[in-house]
């Protein structure tokens, strides 16, 4: 960005500032107006000036109907200033191994999970979703005998993406078998405007320009043999699973979307819903009335009472998350939740009071506790310098969250360590060792290269892949173990901090008797005689 760039958007972002928007949502804000003035909309300039001064992108005017209402809708600056919308919890809904792990007790309304695939030393490795029974086997071979078996496979990315799109493969023969397209991902894909198989995996078809960008696959056939499959899902990048595909119902010919709000673990409502019809090229949203009858249709949703008690009910299990999106397929034997979406947009048309009235609560909330001081400011100065130090000094590859633990570990070596001098320490730091490793490993200069250093360790974090998320709170471990609760400790209560206020839930080990609340803890505290308070997060035992 050039100083004149840069002087345009500072003009521009200053009043925002005042306003006690953070810089970051400032420049978000920046960018999207930019994008909003370049949109050939048929809304004049004017108009789009007086949209952006009250905080809304010129697609708002008419969607609210601006001039007429130009402060009953939550604008679009807010709704930016709301997110994200919810704690770390939201990691739950971000694949679809984890999610299929954290409500494991839902299994009839998510998508059916065989195998896992993730990357491990270079390889693609299959691993059984069913860790208990291992029904469907544990590898590849498992894999090509489940799929012999059902003759038909849906191959899908295990995260959402815009780029990645989900495959059918169906067996065709004797040890043969054939790349298809998944005609509901095809549909979905296309309404929300990303472009089907744009890595061009599919032999038949046109690639769109958004393809052209990707390179050409070359473990692309017509037919694949078992050794030949494996090679093409080898090349693919990132996690994949092997799931059941999809049969829809007949006459419902489009996605469910309902937006569902948590509210201080106590209880759980339905926002607002809406129709996404499938084969358009953009998210038509119809909204859905109370009784399930879509505006304008002469459709009502079959079951919907069933519908949105069961999905309600699995809201409710996972709490923690306040607010989400919920997309719905019905099938032949009742209906799949076929994603979640924990920062979920607004819909292009005007949104439920319902709704509104919600995001305009929580914003009050969150204006009475958000505060910008010079202190937060000053810090993310200092992180936004640090981690440009990071990027064109430090060695390529390492966080600048360990290079910080790195540093802070040599000055701590400095100060605390009185085994050695400050030659040896100096050498050490050098060589990537903490000088303490002297007398622990021996380390000379003929030997230090036998050992991993402390640096090299720092530099190799992650050494896990994604799924580490599933370790890293006790609360997100005691979720996705439930099949092996028994090897691990009880846990009773979740306390988490939601809007300035301290919210209690009872967890899954709770015994029968004992509510939600302190006075449910000090109850349980005076029947077991003793109790441990942990923080969630953390791996020192604290508490």
């Amino acid at each position: 960005m050039g100083i004149v760039s840069r002087i345009k958007r500072e003009i521009f972002i200053r009043p925002w500032l005042k306003q006690g928007y953070s810089r970051k949502l400032a420049n978000a804000y920046y960018r999207k107006v930019q994008r909003d003035n370049a949109l050939d909309n048929g809304i004049s300039m004017e108009d789009k000036k007086w949209a952006h001064d009250h905080k809304y992108l010129s697609t708002s005017i008419g969607k609210y109907d601006l001039k007429n209402n130009p402060d009953k809708y939550i604008s679009d600056v807010d709704y930016l200033f709301l997110q994200p919308f919810n704690n770390s919890f939201s990691k739950w809904m971000k694949d679809l191994v984890t999610t299929n792990h954290i409500l494991v007790d839902y299994p009839e309304h998510l998508p059916k999970l065989y195998f896992s695939i993730i990357d491990r030393e270079h390889k693609k490795i299959f691993l059984p979703i069913d860790t208990v029974n291992r029904a469907y086997g544990e590898n590849y071979d498992d894999f090509i005998k489940l799929l012999d078996e059902r003759g038909k496979l849906c191959l899908r990315p295990a995260s959402n993406s815009t780029n990645r799109s989900t495959y059918i493969i169906e067996r065709v023969g004797e040890n043969r078998y054939k790349l298809c397209a998944d005609k509901v991902d095809q549909l979905r894909m296309t309404m929300f405007g990303y472009g089907y198989d744009r890595h061009g995996l599919l032999c038949e078809g046109k690639l769109d320009e958004h393809s052209k960008s990707f390179p050409p696959n070359p473990c692309k056939k017509q037919e694949y043999d078992k050794e030949s499959l494996l090679e093409l899902i080898s090349s693919l990048k990132y996690s994949y699973v092997i799931a059941e595909p999809y049969k829809m119902r007949e006459g419902i010919d489009g996605t469910i979307k309902l937006y569902i709000a948590n509210n201080e673990l106590k209880t759980t409502e339905l926002l607002d819903a809406y129709f996404l019809p499938h084969g358009a090229t953009r998210p038509n949203h119809i909204r859905i009335s109370e009784t399930g009858e879509v505006e304008g249709r002469d459709l009502t949703i079959p079951g919907w009472d069933n519908i949105i008690a069961d999905t309600l009910k699995i809201a409710a299990f996972v709490s923690e998350i306040e607010y989400f999106a919920v997309y719905i397929i019905l099938t032949e034997d009742g209906f799949v939740i076929d994603r979640f979406s924990t920062s979920p947009a607004l819909p292009p048309v005007a949104h439920s009071d319902k709704l509104n009235d919600y995001l305009l609560d929580r914003l009050a909330k969150k204006r009475s506790t958000f505060k910008t001081t010079k202190r937060s400011i000053w810090k993310a100065f200092k992180n936004k310098r640090f981690n440009c130090f990071v990027r064109k000094f430090c060695r390529p590859g390492i966080r600048p969250y360990m290079q910080s633990l790195w540093m802070h570990s040599v000055w701590d070596d400095f100060l605390h360590t009185k085994s050695t001098n400050i030659f040896q320490k100096i050498w050490c730091w050098k060589h990537g060792f903490q000088s303490f490793r002297i007398q622990q490993y021996g380390l000379t200069k003929e030997n230090y290269k036998n050992f991993l250093s402390d640096y090299q360790y720092h530099w190799l974090n992650r050494i896990n892949n994604g799924y580490q998320i599933w370790i890293n709170d006790k609360t997100t471990t005691r979720y996705v173990m439930e099949p092996y609760k028994q090897f691990l400790a009880k846990y009773y209560y979740d306390i988490i901090k939601m809007n300035g206020k301290t919210c209690i839930k009872a967890l899954q080990d709770i015994p029968e008797g004992f509510e939600a609340s302190f006075d449910g803890i000090f109850k349980l505290l005076r029947q077991e005689k003793l109790l441990a308070l942990k923080p969630s997060a953390g791996t020192h035992g604290d508490g």
